[in-house]
């Protein structure tokens, strides 16, 4: 009895291994590589940098040094505000920098007409 439980308990993990997966993997196809730059003085002091899309966090940079940044990040179809805040090492975050609006269509184009003679 004791082993039938631990093989439903081993078969639901590799079941919830597998939908987690899959939900992972079709959010990851929607990515978008985007580069972001932004100016920050030079001379305050901070921990790092946080990029949010439609003001979900996204990124932390953890380089104080950093202005800039390409990697991909999920964004949805139509319209996606992007703005960027900076930390201190106790933690303080700053107000959002102006945001960036993008627009990203991810509509299919139209099916092809196929024509055999």
């Amino acid at each position: 009895m004791k082993e039938e439980k631990k093989m439903k308990r081993i078969f639901s993990l590799i079941v919830f291994f597998i939908i987690f997966t899959c939900v992972f993997t079709a959010h990851a196809d929607n990515g978008k590589v985007i580069t972001a730059s932004w100016t920050y003085p030079e001379d305050v002091e901070i921990a790092g940098f946080k990029l949010y899309v439609n003001h979900k966090l996204v990124q932390t940079f953890e380089n104080p040094a950093l202005r800039e940044w390409t990697g991909r990040i999920w964004a949805k179809d139509g319209d996606n505000i992007f703005g960027i805040t900076a930390y201190t090492e106790n933690g303080l975050e700053s107000a959002f920098s102006n945001e960036v609006m993008v627009n990203y269509d991810f509509t299919p184009p139209n099916p092809p007409v196929l024509i055999v003679e």
